[in-house]
């Protein structure tokens, strides 16, 4: 959660970054179970929730001394964040169709339900 500010954060911020964004690691985790997303790995609760929690929080946290520019030192940035947010999540979305809606159409996404059942180990 903290690689999108750790050049323009103080240390307590950092931590308090971390923090959070374990809590969001969790809460994103739980949510997906709960939804009964596939994600066995849990790939989106830790790089995108997480990822995009640090984006956000640079706009609040931004040290200007450090050269950030964060909403708690009066600065403006947060707005930069939220629509830097807001284009990473068209930009993936629109590339994951690109890529993945051909693989559904062409029956290659999905591995068969016999490959499923028993298990890649046991199949290859």
């Amino acid at each position: 959660a903290i690689t999108a500010g750790c050049a323009v954060t103080k240390t307590w911020e950092a931590l308090i970054i971390g923090f959070i964004g374990a809590l969001v690691y969790q809460g994103t985790s739980m949510l997906m179970q709960k939804l009964h997303v596939d994600d066995v790995v849990d790939a989106f609760a830790v790089h995108g929730a997480t990822g995009l929690w640090g984006v956000v929080a640079l706009g609040f946290f931004g040290d200007p001394i450090l050269g950030g520019n964060g909403a708690f030192y009066g600065g403006n940035q947060i707005w930069v964040q939220l629509v830097g947010v807001a284009l990473i999540a068209l930009w993936t979305a629109g590339l994951s169709v690109l890529a993945l809606l051909p693989l559904k159409f062409g029956g290659l996404l999905r591995l068969s339900d016999e490959f499923q059942d028993k298990g890649a180990d046991v199949v290859e």
